[in-house]
């Protein structure tokens, strides 16, 4: 679904959905002079609309692109709906769906018209010909052919709704930090902007995925951002299986739930140095040893067949994301922004926007 053979058929796509719209509102606020605030144009979390991954997504999992990022008062149910996962984090989901209706009415509401979304797409999809290759066809595509158990229209929209929700916010808040990260150490930005300007000359070449995944310091770069700031934060649950394990000199015994944080395995003095620090040349070391220590405390996306199945399309996005903004734009973030980490399922900062000022690269 979203391994990189197909993620390079729908780069396109990818490319039109979201990532040439925010260059041109980026363009625009940075002609004029306006300030623009980066983290609404990545996704805008409350009572608004979700706009550049959000996009992206729908594009790639219903074929239907939102029009956010062309229209900012448009997807208000849709982004409301999203921000319901801040809600479920804190138990709300307890009270059950008839519950919810009373006390949440225009959250119920609103998911209520997403799921009707993602019905009325899987029901135009059966009736088009010559659909494009995005997810929900690879879906219906794989259960024709007989390659995978057949599913009820219930089950695939869950499963679309599910890519929808987990694909969006958390890039949107990657980028988010990097940048700000970014800001705050102009040292580490002119070594990825040098990089950058090696890479494409031209600042205002169009930067594909092929042309910067393999730069290292980008990598390095993104890297960091996740550790210093994990956006899935809560940790990769796991239970004990039959026998029992001994771990750090204590024994579980098998159905024990186990979970480990990632903030904090990510601050740890005994694997990291400077553990606070923004420093992405860590991962550009040329000890192998202590490199592998790194990258095995390192589980942004997860471990095991319980990884982020989409973690291909979030790298994706994050490369070309901040190579085209770095390589187009001096970005100033504003001291006004409250950028105090809080945990809502994932990181956001406390102030949820990244107020910021453009000014185009002329080199």
């Amino acid at each position: 679904m979203f391994t990189r053979s197909a993620l390079n058929e729908m780069d396109e796509m990818i490319m039109t959905a979201g990532i040439r719209p925010l260059l041109q509102q980026s363009e625009k606020h940075a002609k004029i002079g306006d300030t623009i605030d980066l983290y609404k144009l990545f996704h805008y979390v409350t009572f608004a609309s979700t706009q550049l991954t959000d996009d992206i997504i729908g594009d790639i999992v219903f074929g239907r692109n939102f029009g956010l990022l062309e229209d900012d008062k448009r997807g208000d149910n849709m982004a409301l709906w999203m921000n319901s996962m801040r809600l479920l984090h804190m138990r709300m989901y307890a009270l059950g769906p008839l519950a919810s209706k009373w006390i949440m009415p225009k959250l119920h509401e609103c998911h209520r018209k997403a799921v009707e979304f993602t019905y009325e797409a899987i029901r135009i999809r059966r009736s088009t010909e010559n659909p494009r290759a995005d997810s929900l066809q690879r879906y219906l595509t794989a259960m024709e052919e007989e390659k995978v158990e057949r599913m009820t229209d219930a089950e695939i929209a869950g499963d679309m709704l599910m890519q929808l929700s987990a694909g969006s916010g958390t890039t949107a808040k990657c980028l988010t930090w990097t940048i700000y990260l970014l800001s705050r150490t102009p040292d580490v930005r002119a070594r990825l902007l040098q990089e950058l300007q090696e890479a494409v000359p031209d600042n205002d070449t169009e930067i594909r995925h092929a042309m910067v995944r393999d730069l290292p310091y980008l990598n390095a770069v993104i890297d960091e951002s996740l550790r210093v700031y994990p956006v899935g934060s809560g940790g990769a649950h796991r239970v004990v299986p039959k026998g029992g394990v001994e771990l750090c000199g204590k024994y579980l015994p098998d159905g024990t739930m186990v979970t480990a944080s990632q903030y904090s395995v990510n601050r740890s003095k005994d694997i990291w140095e400077d553990p606070i620090m923004f420093k992405p040349e860590r991962w550009l070391t040329q000890d192998s040893v202590r490199r592998e220590e790194m990258r095995r405390a390192f589980f942004p996306f997860s471990m095991g067949v319980r990884a982020c199945v989409g973690r291909e399309l979030a790298w994706m996005e994050l490369r070309v994301v901040v190579a085209s903004l770095i390589r187009r734009f001096d970005i100033e973030v504003l001291s006004e922004n409250d950028m105090t980490p809080v945990c809502y399922v994932s990181i956001s900062p406390r102030g949820f926007a990244l107020t910021s000022r453009l000014v185009k690269r002329t080199d």
